[in-house]
């Protein structure tokens, strides 16, 4: 199992993308770019869309139950994720999305994750809920509780 760790803004063990890797936030709220209802349009963005409100959720936990995960493939310094984040869609894994002290993680099998391009903006996703019928699962390993922010970086563990 290789593991793959986004550290200090998406800081790459082994660093396989050079130096100055950016960084990504959660967007959140109703409409289009920067809105969180969309799949992470914009750079360097996480969003967690709940179709039923339209709008970008900040709680992590509803992600299984209520809300898709998008996470764009290019992070705040333009940095290309695209070979990290693209093979969760053919492994298993888990990915752990942290944020200061908060966390939630997830175990993944292939076929749960997918591609999802809108308006030339691409990135890898997980949401039954729309566009996509997954074959793999995703599975809860552990959380914090607690709802993100869209202020503060999220650190994201990702092992395959």
């Amino acid at each position: 199992m290789a593991l793959i760790e986004f550290t200090d803004g998406f800081t790459i063990v082994p660093n396989s993308a050079g130096t100055g890797a950016g960084e990504y936030y959660l967007l959140t709220g109703a409409g289009g770019p920067p809105g969180g209802y969309h799949p992470a349009q914009s750079v360097g963005s996480i969003t967690f869309p709940k179709h039923s409100t339209q709008t970008g959720l900040a709680d992590p936990n509803l992600i299984i139950s209520d809300a898709g995960l998008y996470i764009n493939l290019t992070d705040t310094n333009s940095v290309d994720r695209t070979a990290i984040l693209t093979s969760m869609t053919t492994s298993s894994g888990t990915i752990r999305l942290s944020q200061g002290v908060y966390h939630i993680e997830f175990s993944f099998t292939p076929g749960v994750f997918g591609i999802f391009s809108l308006s030339g903006a691409i990135s890898v996703y997980s949401d039954p809920y729309i566009g996509q019928n997954p074959t793999g699962t995703l599975s809860l390993v552990s959380t914090s509780g607690y709802t993100f922010n869209n202020v503060d970086p999220i650190t994201i563990t990702i092992s395959i």
